[in-house]
């Protein structure tokens, strides 16, 4: 699981700053084993919006017959995933909380080492190459019908 920036997206940029309600972050999901893509937005990168994004997901994937009790979702060290690294609070934060009311399991990566998040940067450069440099959108609603039409593409093809 990984955050994209998009403010930083020049042909994504327009819509960012001169229309009310694109988001600026997308939250992403790879299954490294099939490839298989999830994507959702947010306003903010928040400890709010990532547990948000785990449970849609992880509801789905329940849906889907997947024991995620044999699941195991890898993150970077963000704050809004695990908390600030001075953290001194012993409380799981709400996506630590979140992945336990699931029964699943989280594992961070080794500081630094984005290497160990290459399948979802991957598919971030992928879909800022094919979706966002090229896209036009009327609303965020056609946005977000456009992100789905792509999404469903790139776990199809």
């Amino acid at each position: 699981m990984d955050l994209k920036h998009l403010e930083d997206i020049p042909q994504y940029y327009p819509y960012l700053w001169h229309h009310h309600g694109y988001p600026r972050y997308q939250f992403s999901a790879r299954d490294v084993r099939t490839g298989v893509t999830w994507i959702c937005y947010g306003q903010e990168k928040s400890a709010t919006n990532t547990p948000i994004f785990l449970t849609y997901l992880a509801q789905h994937l329940q849906a889907c017959g997947v024991d995620l009790t044999q699941t195991t979702f890898q993150i970077d060290n963000g704050t809004e995933w695990i908390g600030p690294a001075t953290k001194t609070d012993p409380e799981p934060t709400l996506f630590e909380q979140a992945v336990a009311a699931f029964g699943a399991t989280y594992q961070t990566i080794p500081p630094g080492q984005c290497t160990y998040q290459s399948d979802v940067e991957a598919m971030h450069r992928l879909i800022e190459d094919e979706f966002y440099d090229h896209e036009d959108y009327q609303s965020r609603r056609h946005l977000c019908q456009k992100a789905y039409t792509y999404v469903t593409y790139f776990n199809t093809q």
